[in-house]
């Protein structure tokens, strides 16, 4: 860290990162499933709480992270081992869900197989976006 502020100054997330937080009065009823740089999962109470950071356009191997994230590294695990409880996944998955391109491909091939439904869809809003980097 100390050798990039030295560096000049920080532009965009260059550390990435995921949390999930969790009301004190839920505590005793969470439990850590995951924790890594691009995924952290919790329980709590009877909901799989997930949050993901993918990777976005100009990522070195962006596909090949982007699947790895999806399929190894746990997001397809996570959603097998606990079947049985309420599902809710969110953050960022950079990627626009109406397009065609192949992480778009995959990522709505996921929602389909797991039975998921879009936020966006349920929710209607005027803009889909909460950021958008023109």
């Amino acid at each position: 860290m100390d050798d990039c502020f030295s560096a000049g100054p920080l532009v965009g997330r260059p550390f990435g990162g995921t949390a999930i937080l969790v009301k004190n009065t839920l505590t005793a009823v969470t439990i850590s499933l995951m924790c890594s740089e691009r995924l952290i999962a919790a329980l709590v109470a009877d909901w799989l709480i997930i949050n993901v950071y993918m990777p976005c356009v100009g990522t070195n191997n962006r596909t090949f992270l982007y699947s790895d994230i999806m399929q190894e590294i746990g997001l397809q695990q996570l959603i097998n081992d606990y079947s049985d409880y309420n599902c809710l996944i969110g953050g960022d998955f950079n990627v626009d869900l109406d397009s065609t391109s192949n992480i778009s491909l995959m990522v709505n091939s996921f929602i389909g197989n797991n039975s998921l439904s879009h936020g966006d869809i349920m929710y209607p809003t005027s803009d889909k976006f909460t950021y958008q980097n023109e």
